[in-house]
């Protein structure tokens, strides 16, 4: 069973001078939201730089990474032990103090499996809104290529 999800809302918001892309966007660790059920974030630039540092820490042992939000004083920092599993601690660094709302444990190859599940999800909401051609088009061939990155990664672990 899946222990928690990255969910990429169905709603898109974009800008007329802009290649960015806002969508619902949050973690749902059995049913507790972080930052909440309702957050937007700009999806393409948290997804990109999520996946830059999971990869990053793949072949690491006894490390940590901070996974943030865009929009908002929000991250996760991730410990990566050496038996591939993540201590994720989800912060709300609003104000001067830095407050763990909670924390969760999953594997490593279960966040790599939610981080597909989201890039897969981002690029259905952006073919069936005919996104996937014009102006958006590099950030849907961009989400292919990051996919494959993830499946590459998957099949080595």
């Amino acid at each position: 069973m899946e222990n928690f999800r990255i969910v990429v809302g169905n709603d898109i918001y974009t800008y007329v001078n802009s290649d960015s892309i806002m969508t619902t966007l949050y973690v749902d660790n059995q049913g507790e939201c972080f930052p909440d059920c309702q957050w937007t974030d700009l999806t393409k630039a948290v997804l990109g730089i999520w996946l830059y540092n999971l990869l990053e820490i793949k072949y690491l042992s006894n490390t940590k990474a901070k996974l943030y939000f865009m929009d908002g004083p929000f991250y996760m920092t991730i410990f990566k032990d050496e038996d591939m599993q993540l201590t994720i601690d989800c912060i709300n660094a609003r104000g001067r103090m830095e407050v763990i709302e909670f924390t969760f444990n999953c594997s490593y190859k279960e966040m790599m499996s939610s981080m597909l599940n989201a890039f897969k999800s981002f690029n259905k909401l952006l073919f069936s809104n005919g996104m996937h051609t014009g102006r958006f088009e590099p950030t849907y061939r961009r989400n292919m290529l990051s996919m494959n990155e993830i499946k590459d990664a998957l099949s080595k672990l």
